[in-house]
């Protein structure tokens, strides 16, 4: 009878880094875990809806239509910044 201690396997079988099955992405481990409640959920949303309760409306609006894209406004003193100047590490502009 021959132990595995025995046999030379050249790198080949038996365990390594990285084999099997991957672990579920915590994402989709939180969805699966939510799942049983989205009667709840919604049920909830609808109650605070139906209030009038703005952050219900809200949520749902962002979620249904979503959410809007954030302006950014660069201004220096009230002034629209109209060039910038790119220098370059040794002070060539560049």
């Amino acid at each position: 009878m021959i132990d595995g201690s025995e046999i030379d396997n050249k790198g080949h079988g038996g365990k390594r880094e990285g084999a099997g099955r991957k672990p579920k992405d915590p994402d989709v481990l939180m969805v699966e875990k939510l799942t049983p409640l989205d009667d709840k959920a919604f049920k909830k949303l609808e109650i605070g809806i139906d209030k009038g309760e703005f952050p219900f409306i809200k949520l749902f609006f962002e979620y249904r239509f979503g959410k809007p894209k954030e302006k950014v406004d660069v201004t220096s003193n009230g002034q629209t910044l109209s060039s910038i100047k790119i220098v370059d590490v040794d002070g060539t502009e560049i």
